[in-house]
């Protein structure tokens, strides 16, 4: 499955463990690089007894365990009062804190934990989901690097770290370490994914364009990168070739009303007219088109009628002619004609369209809004007393 930094945005929460299983970390304040659930007892410093503090750690679990986290809470408080360096107890607390959106609190406690044993990879990966989720994508970056750095990163430190620079507008290092990603997992589809994503965020189209091409080898059934492709072409001024990509979309999904209006209108911003309005016709004269991606299109041109410099006006009008032959039978085609005619002044010929549209479906309260606004003004109180 592609994975995309994107499905990351959240990835703060979905990195820390699910607290309705037995919590995880050394109990005392030993030097674990990895924490690991233990009972054994444990030696601490002079005077403490780590016998206790491992089964209150235990107990504390225990209450994790069964949703008591208030009761987790206290045991794990006592426990770090009576020794302040068991860095087990104060990552817990944290885990717990920003569990439940304490994120200052969590902050300071897992803080204590990295001081305290600033070996611990998971620690560090929790200091840093919260800095990242605190919005502090820099000092995120900085601890992700770290991680990476010690030898210990898996793959998502490295989309983790990726995601904050982006976050922070470093695009550069983000895409220098997607690079790094991809010379150890090697052409990896949701490496590549992230690769064009990054490139195109940072308006660098040809590079966006070379590993969406990439991923089409890939994966050349997914029509979302032909959509990518699409885009792309028309962002880095190349319309012709945006316009070829709809029509290998259209191969595919030839009814999709709303890929044809996307064509069309690549050669309106191309200012070649003959070809925007060709398209316009097969669009809205298609049958087996969507009538609501239609209508949706046409309302954009309503306020414009009424303007004295709109040259459209001809042609709109003609576009909502071929909507009503391509869907005779539904009343919205007709009521849609008759608002253009209405707006347009053509009271007579909009009153006509209206009434096919009644015919078809009496129940349309806008449309009868607009007859008896007509019928008054044309002075035709037969009608409205009718």
């Amino acid at each position: 499955m592609t994975k995309t930094l994107k499905q990351l945005t959240a990835f703060t929460l979905g990195s820390i463990l699910l607290l309705t299983v037995a919590c995880t970390g050394a109990s005392s304040s030993q030097k674990n690089t990895t924490p690991t659930t233990t009972t054994a007892a444990v030696k601490g410093k002079k005077g403490l007894d780590s016998a206790a503090i491992e089964r209150d750690y235990i107990d504390a679990c225990k209450h994790m365990a069964l949703n008591e986290y208030s009761k987790a809470v206290d045991i794990f408080n006592n426990i770090v009062k009576a020794d302040p360096n068991n860095h087990a107890s104060f990552y817990q607390l944290s885990r717990i804190y920003f569990e439940f959106g304490q994120v200052a609190d969590a902050q300071e406690y897992i803080k204590t934990a990295v001081t305290l044993n600033p070996s611990n990879t998971e620690y560090q990966l929790l200091f840093a989901d919260i800095l990242g989720y605190s919005a502090q994508y820099v000092k995120a970056a900085e601890v992700y690097t770290t991680v990476i750095k010690s030898g210990k990163a898996n793959d998502e430190t490295y989309y983790r770290l990726a995601y904050s620079y982006e976050k922070s507008g470093n695009y550069n290092d983000a895409i220098k370490t997607i690079y790094d990603l991809k010379t150890i997992v090697g052409n990896d589809e949701g490496v590549v994914f992230e690769l064009q994503r990054l490139y195109a965020l940072d308006k660098d189209y040809n590079n966006a364009i070379k590993w969406m091409q990439e991923l089409m080898k890939m994966d050349p059934e997914n029509t979302m990168y032909l959509r990518y492709l699409s885009e792309y072409y028309e962002k880095n001024n190349q319309p012709e070739l945006a316009a070829k990509t709809f029509d290998l979309l259209l191969e595919t999904d030839s009814n999709n009303t709303d890929l044809q209006f996307k064509k069309a209108s690549l050669f309106q911003k191309a200012g070649d007219n003959i070809a925007y309005y060709a398209s316009m016709k097969k669009a809205l004269s298609n049958s087996a088109g969507n009538i609501d991606t239609k209508i949706f299109y046409l309302v954009l041109f309503v306020d414009s009628l009424g303007n004295k410099n709109f040259t459209m006006k001809d042609s709109v009008l003609q576009w909502t002619q071929y909507l009503v032959n391509a869907h005779p039978e539904d009343a919205k085609a007709h009521a849609m004609r008759g608002d253009f005619l209405f707006y347009n002044g053509d009271l007579k010929e909009a009153a006509a369209t209206y009434k096919t549209s009644l015919d078809l479906r009496s129940d349309i309260y806008d449309v009868w809004i607009k007859m008896f606004f007509i019928w008054s003004d044309l002075r035709e109180y037969d009608s409205l007393l009718q």
